[in-house]
């Protein structure tokens, strides 16, 4: 009898939630992950020593070997769609995806390569790849609605980043969080277990939500604000603030420009007329505020909704960057701080290589005619900047871009000129991107598509080249927790490679090895990620071999207040209220409501037919965005989507919890299963996304069922209702009606 492998035990980074890096301990006897749970002793994880896990981190036991998972190239041999592939060698897929970006950089030129990248460990290999390739056309849902927008912003209003969104906690100072479009208990649950310890020791929490999440139970005030209206009601709560003398009067003088101007702005937006507005009634609108400014310190992390409101999205960070500076919150012990690396860790900026991407490359971006933030002009004028403050730049995923909407027009109707090739890495956008027909006819359009993922998704089934990447549990990797700079790293959990049973390469390998063969060389010397992982910890004199053998480094201690050093990286050398940047960009320099493109107010005519205000993208614990439905762990306790409905608008409307109903917009219609949920407003529908049936047909016309509950059938891409500084698209707050499905 064949005697058991010998167990091993790893302690790893979990980047199941992309950025709460959780660090746990798998139990794992050949190649098989048997036990994964919270690591004994680690000052960063979920429920500290407590064993637990969630259920993304349990579903990774059958990651290695989940249905769906890609082992080796695959080259399409059928039509688009069809599910005809034809295993190849990685030199052939390799050699062939070179020769033709070879042929199209020589006689269309580099531009017409274009990228939609996605949450992989090695985003800055992508932009390296494209930088040194010579298109500026590289874009995707990080960089436009999750992140990446708020740097930008960021930059263009301190010259830094706030980073108090990801698994930091706040520390013991802070007295006081709203969470804005946030529900950090099912994104962020180091974060929330924080959270919750601030109204454990006598502080506030506010909630900035149309929904009752779970959060609103430790909540000392919920303002469940109509969706879209996030900007009108920040601007009223400046108001309350300024007028009422509850801002940091030494800060505002000392280290802010345009008060003044901002005071004139925010005049507009009383709270009478806010209240009418946003459905938040004048005495929370005051009450809020005052919460705010009178406990400080206060902290205001960033939550994903904002970005997904279109022609609103960045003028929602504006106000939320406003508030921390105006109340004196800004760069302190448990307010915001600014983004801060370790020290001596090469950061991926410095790795990304932008400065290689020449100025009249960058200005042949798609959509750089609309999206003036994240334009050359723009990337420009925040990297002059932030260098003339001792900063480095930002890379340029995340300040320089395309469009996305431009990206696929580009591809089907050749303006300003035809996207030829286009590259998908780690992302699936016809799950995960506004306007499904858009996103689906430029797939099947596109001359050239190579997709790199861990899975067949139904993105991948419409690709020319399906390259088969590696997990986060089988790559090493090295992360930092921003407020306290405390160091992290974790080797592979599982092997990449396994002879005979699968060929899996990093992201970096697969930019490695098109780079090499398209005159790249001087420029990818490290052969391996764990090579990389030398030069990133060279400063530090260690080597990740013996870096790794401890995962996690002691933290050094907070940081607070650099800029009373420096000051800040903006033109004025201030925090920028009224921004000098937005104006040399012909953009309004103070942050302004435009109502929504689709409400009962600016399409009183489309209400009619479609009488109930849409949201989507809220979060379900067992999945990300649209990952881990192969799972077995986390489909069985979430098999279905669901859409959340007040029960008095269920009842009028002849729907049952757990009957399935069909929601429509003019976009599009498709169907849930309904939950009751009392804490939404009666014409609000809470619609889940990125929920998808890998256990149907792949090919046409069911490509695993991404018309029937993909929330971003119903959504838009179109150019007028996306915001014009960075670009972000219409995710929520739109017009639907809701019926029940006549479908068994």
């Amino acid at each position: 009898m064949e005697s058991k492998k010998e167990l091993e035990v790893k302690t790893g980074l979990c980047m199941s939630c992309h950025h709460e890096t959780c660090i746990l301990q798998f139990k794992i006897r050949d190649n098989e992950i048997i036990d994964v749970r919270s690591a004994p002793g680690a000052p960063y994880q979920y429920v500290p020593n407590q064993g637990r896990s969630c259920s993304k981190a349990q579903g990774l036991k059958g990651l290695r070997n989940a249905p769906g998972r890609l082992n080796y190239p695959m080259k399409r041999v059928g039509e688009r769609g069809t599910n005809k592939w034809e295993q190849i060698s990685w030199d052939q897929a390799f050699n062939e995806i070179a020769d033709t970006l070879r042929r199209i950089k020589e006689t269309e030129g580099p531009e017409k390569v274009a990228c939609i990248d996605g949450a992989h460990n090695e985003v800055w290999a992508t932009s390296r790849f494209f930088n040194l390739f010579g298109s500026p056309n590289l874009d995707g849902i990080m960089a436009k609605i999750c992140k990446g927008d708020v740097r930008i912003v960021n930059s263009a209003i301190y010259g830094n980043t706030i980073f108090s969104a990801y698994s930091e906690p706040p520390t013991e100072r802070c007295k006081c969080v709203i969470l804005w479009g946030a529900k950090h208990s099912t994104s962020s649950p180091l974060r929330w277990a924080g959270e919750k310890g601030v109204k454990e020791r006598g502080g506030k929490i506010i909630i900035i939500d149309p929904r009752g999440t779970d959060e609103i139970k430790f909540a000392d005030l919920w303002l469940q604000l109509r969706p879209g209206t996030d900007t009108a009601l920040g601007l009223g709560l400046i108001n309350v603030i300024i007028n009422e003398g509850l801002y940091d009067k030494e800060f505002v003088e000392k280290w802010t420009f345009g008060f003044d101007e901002l005071k004139n702005r925010v005049q507009q937006y009383t709270p009478s007329k806010v209240a009418e507005i946003t459905w938040v009634s004048k005495e929370k609108i005051v009450e809020a505020a005052k919460m705010y400014a009178l406990n400080k310190p206060g902290s205001i992390p960033w939550g994903t909704r904002c970005s997904h409101i279109g022609r609103n999205s960045t003028d929602v960070e504006r106000v939320r960057c406003i508030l921390r500076a105006i109340t004196g919150n800004l760069d302190i012990d448990g307010g915001d701080l600014f983004q801060s690396p370790y020290p001596g860790v090469v950061t991926a900026q410095e790795l990304d290589l932008a400065e290689q991407l020449p100025l009249n490359q960058m200005e042949k971006a798609l959509g750089a005619d609309w999206i003036k933030l994240k334009s050359a002009p723009g990337w420009k004028l925040l990297t002059e900047t932030r260098k003339a403050g001792g900063l480095k730049a930002y890379p340029s995923w995340g300040t320089l871009g395309a469009a996305v909407p431009d990206i696929y027009y580009s591809i089907l109707e050749g303006k300003p000129y035809k996207v030829k090739a286009l590259f998908t890495v780690g992302s699936n956008p016809i799950l995960t991107m506004a306007d499904v027909n858009l996103v689906y006819k430029a797939m099947k359009k596109v001359e050239f598509s190579i997709v790199i993922d861990i899975f067949m998704t139904p993105t991948a089934m419409l690709g020319d080249y399906v390259l088969p990447g590696t997990a986060w549990i089988e790559n090493p990797s090295i992360q930092w927790i921003e407020k306290t700079e405390a160091i992290l790293g974790a080797d592979r959990i599982l092997p990449k490679c396994s002879d005979g049973e699968y060929d899996r390469r990093d992201v970096y390998d697969v930019f490695r090895e098109l780079g090499l063969r398209l005159g790249q060389d001087q420029y990818w010397s490290w052969k391996t990620a764990e090579e990389v992982l030398d030069h990133r910890l060279e400063r530090l004199g260690v080597t990740w071999e013996e870096f790794r053998k401890k995962p996690w480094a002691t933290p050094i201690g907070i940081k607070e207040k650099s800029y009373e050093k420096i000051g800040f990286a903006t033109p004025t050398g201030k925090v920028e209220l009224y921004s000098t940047t937005y104006e040399k960009l012909g953009l309004d320099p103070l942050p302004n409501y435009e109502e929504p493109p689709e409400s009962p107010i600016s399409t009183p005519r489309l209400a009619k037919d479609y009488p109930y205000i849409l949201i989507t993208g809220s979060r379900v614990r067992e999945y990300l965005h649209s990952q881990f439905h192969q799972i077995k762990n986390c489909r069985d306790k979430h098999p279905d989507p669901l859409v959340e409905i007040h029960p008095e608008t269920a009842k009028k409307l002849g729907i049952k919890e757990g009957d399935w109903v069909r929601i429509e917009t003019k976009r599009g219609s498709i169907r849930q299963k309904c939950k009751l949920f009392e804490n939404i407003h009666p014409i609000v529908i809470n619609a889940e996304y990125g929920f998808w049936y890998p256990e149907k047909a792949g090919e046409e016309p069911t490509l695993f069922g991404i018309w029937e509950s993909n929330a971003n059938v119903l959504t838009s891409m179109a150019r007028e209702h996306c915001d014009h500084a960075c670009g972000n698209w219409y995710l929520t707050a739109m017009l639907c009606k809701i019926y029940k499905d006549k479908k068994l």
